[in-house]
């Protein structure tokens, strides 16, 4: 039977600063060795564990050796480096054996002296890289003669991987049918790789379940596996039914029915088992409000509400408050909303904007009584050089001719007269009326009845 050896680096991956913040990151969490590492990453003990417990129960190994490894100069960390020729000038091992009995015999111990080794190697690095060497009882080689027939092998070994690839790389290029050899089995092993197995191709990631006994299990899952699946494997190691355990993330439960990538459970997460508690919620305590409830509006009916856009004056004309609809879908008495800057048709929705001035001149032109309210300008224009009757809002009345009406329809009257509640006050001449004081201007003709009562 032949000796074996098996090589394992129990980090998992490479040294960089991402790893290296990673595996600093996870170990804060843990309660003990949680200081963070400069020179390696703290190690994986699960996998060891098994492996060192399978191999022993079949007597496949006698010693496992601690090897620290050290450069002087530059290193290598891609394979680009190595082309580039960044290779250091001097490589220091440092090994240390321990007998397979002297190592303990449960995965919790082991994975504990896993811990102590790793926490020995950091500050042996540390001190190599401060003093340029390991520490002083190591033995050192340095100096010592490579036997001949070891260096014969060596360079025998060195020549002939040299004609090999010398050889096969002439056939290569000389030879259509090592082509299409090498061409067929490169397709070949990418077919194998792309669809052979799906499983290979599903990313693996390893996540953490810390138990109620406030110990830690590491199982490797896919991002596709449900969290009812993740409870099963903790049942089966440690004996917890699946039904019974609720599994929390960051505080919040984890439903059954969702997968881990639904969950945001990334690589090395921490689940938390916890036990489902029988009982009812906390009774809610009824809320009692400062300010009484506000009730909802509700419309009231009121009898004849129209009249209310009505206004019967002292002359005993009939005056309109509101604009009506003039949309043939409304028809007559169907009024406006009047607001501040428009008048809106709750029926057919139809909106007139104006400004104030706008407004002002609508009283104008409720009075005229056009067909086109909105710009009175041509009807008043008509009436230039005829004898006109103007209304003031506080109730003054004027009778002249109108002489002229200017861009803001402020109007200009000659031979004026004034009436004061249907009373002739006199002649006053040439006056100008501001058109923010009128309330209607009339032709004479539509007003004779008027103004024969006037006068």
């Amino acid at each position: 039977m032949f000796a074996s050896a098996l090589l394992i680096f129990p980090e998992g991956t490479n040294l960089d600063d991402n790893t290296k913040r990673k595996s600093n990151d996870y170990a804060s969490k843990q309660t003990t060795h949680n200081r963070p590492y400069d020179y390696c990453l703290h190690p994986r003990t699960t996998g060891f564990a098994y492996l060192l417990n399978t191999m022993r129960a079949d007597n496949m190994i006698d010693n496992v050796d601690d090897v620290t490894i050290a450069y002087e100069g530059n290193f290598p960390v891609t394979e680009l480096d190595l082309l580039k020729g960044v290779v250091p000038k001097v490589v220091h091992f440092h090994v240390k054996r321990y007998p397979i009995n002297d190592l303990p015999q449960e995965d919790e111990k082991i994975g504990q002296w896993l811990q102590d080794c790793w926490n020995e190697k950091e500050n042996r690095l540390k001190e190599f890289y401060t003093k340029n060497q390991f520490d002083s009882p190591s033995k050192r080689f340095n100096n010592q003669e490579i036997e001949s027939y070891v260096r014969f092998q060596r360079r025998l070994a060195l020549i002939l991987w040299i004609l090999f690839i010398l050889f096969w790389s002439y056939c290569l290029i000389a030879y259509i049918k090592i082509k299409l050899y090498v061409l067929i089995v490169c397709l070949f092993h990418w077919v194998i790789e792309a669809f052979a197995n799906d499983k290979i191709n599903q990313r693996v990631m390893q996540i953490f379940v810390r138990t109620l006994d406030d110990r830690t299990l590491t199982l490797n899952v896919q991002p596709d596996d449900t969290i009812n699946e993740i409870k099963e494997i903790v049942e089966q190691r440690e004996g917890i039914p699946a039904d019974e355990q609720r599994l929390t993330l960051g505080g919040i439960s984890l439903d059954d029915e969702l997968t881990l990538n639904e969950c945001r459970v990334e690589e090395e997460s921490t689940l938390y088992v916890l036990l489902d508690l029988e009982g009812g919620g906390k009774k809610r305590k009824k809320k009692s409000y400062s300010t009484p409830k506000k009730n909802k509006h509700k419309r009231k009916k009121v009898k004849l509400a129209v009249l209310k856009y009505y206004k019967v004056e002292d002359s005993g004309k009939i005056r309109r408050l509101r604009r009506e609809c003039p949309s043939k879908q409304c028809g007559a008495g169907v009024f406006m909303a009047a607001h501040h800057d428009r008048n809106y048709c709750g029926k057919c929705c139809v909106t007139y904007m104006f400004t104030k001035r706008e407004e002002e001149n609508y009283l104008i032109m409720a009075a005229t009584q056009m067909k086109t309210p909105l710009n009175p300008r041509p009807y008043i224009n008509e009436l230039v050089g005829k004898k006109i009757l103007v209304r003031l809002k506080w109730g003054m009345t004027y009778v002249g001719v109108l002489v002229s009406v200017d861009q803001y329809m402020n109007v200009q009257l000659g031979n004026a007269v004034e009436y004061i509640d249907e009373q002739n006050k006199g002649p006053l001449g040439e006056i100008l009326i501001r058109c923010n004081n009128i309330l209607y201007i009339s032709g004479i003709d539509e007003v004779d009845e008027d103004e024969d009562a006037m006068a």
